[in-house]
């Protein structure tokens, strides 16, 4: 009797299931909440640059945000918070959003290098690199009116008078900072180091005399040395770029900085796997874009295409190797 009535019970507890799922028997089970569909994205998406408008970062990062709209169904804001060399904005992304894939970050391999020099207020741990879609070479800049002609009158000049030469960059801790800074020790001169939101605001300095030199990049730098306003004497480059075939690398004067700048996007870590598995599939998508690749080269920016987190992690082990023997050296670490 015992038994006939539990199995009454349980025919009835079974009854009661098929009808709350309307016939389907639901998997009782940890995975049963994995096997949710997630809609994602149900809002716009808010992409945060942390440089000033205008520079390369903010230019590239507009062209990322433009392309992921054709893969994403929202649309991704850009929104500028530069200041302290991209790490206000870094910061305020790591503090004033929850990981929930509604707030991306479209930075460079600077946020490594600004982990050390912060003592860990931005820290590049908080974050998972999605992709890396562009890179770019450091350059010595002049406005067109300087009374250098060439890297070695300049290096000259500047041995001659140190501290004489104003030098900007992107500020303390980003890479053109590091790049500059280890210019200085290579070269063996001393440069009034000018700390900058930008790119676009050091173009506009230097073309109004308020500095001498830029530490820039090509891509940044291409509009203006087209137009003949600005001069380029020297790339960080291993070997001479097509585009600018008169002009010789760092390495070729016996200046080996060898600092790379890479941009991609990166997101809070946390975020939960499936959201970031969609956005990370359409990151890929406009890595692999050749409308995308197309509009970099033409704004004169370089492509790259580091995806897959293997890959990517390694990028960032490297970047971190990199960062720490540059700091070193310029006794920063």
């Amino acid at each position: 009797m015992k038994g006939r009535t539990l199995s009454i019970v349980a025919l009835a507890f079974l009854f009661l299931l098929l009808t709350i799922s309307g016939g389907r028997i639901l998997p009782i089970s940890s995975e049963a909440s994995a096997q949710t569909k997630i809609e994602f994205p149900t809002k716009p998406i808010e992409m945060v640059i942390p440089w000033a408008p205008g520079g390369g970062t903010d230019i590239i990062g507009r062209m990322v945000a433009q392309s992921l709209e054709q893969f994403l169904p929202t649309k991704i804001i850009v929104v500028n918070k530069p200041g302290a060399g991209g790490a206000l904005g870094v910061q305020e992304v790591a503090s004033m959003t929850k990981p929930d894939g509604y707030t991306l970050l479209f930075a460079g391999n600077s946020l490594v290098a600004q982990t050390y020099i912060t003592k860990g207020r931005v820290d590049f741990n908080q974050f998972v690199l999605l992709g890396v879609l562009n890179q770019d070479f450091h350059l010595v800049g002049v406005a067109k009116g300087a009374p250098w002609a060439t890297i070695d009158e300049f290096v000259k000049y500047a041995k001659s008078n140190p501290g004489k030469i104003r030098m900007a960059h992107g500020g303390v801790g980003s890479a053109p900072h590091l790049s500059a800074a280890l210019f200085q020790k290579r070269a063996e001169v001393k440069f009034q180091e000018i700390p900058f939101a930008g790119a676009n605001p050091i173009n506009m300095a230097l073309m109004g005399g308020h500095i001498e030199a830029g530490m820039l990049l090509t891509g940044e730098t291409a509009p203006l040395v087209q137009s003949g306003d600005l001069r380029i004497l020297a790339i960080d480059s291993e070997n001479r770029l097509k585009e600018y075939p008169n002009t010789p690398t760092f390495k070729e004067k016996g200046i080996d900085v060898g600092i790379l700048i890479w941009r991609g996007v990166w997101i809070l870590k946390g975020t939960p796997e499936p959201v970031l598995k969609i956005i990370e599939e359409a990151i890929g998508k406009v890595g692999n874009s050749q409308s995308f690749k197309d509009m970099l080269v033409k704004a004169g920016f370089i492509p790259a295409n580091i995806l897959g987190r293997t890959k990517l992690e390694e990028t960032i082990k490297k970047e971190d190797r990199i960062s720490v023997e540059a700091l070193k050296a310029i006794g920063q670490l």
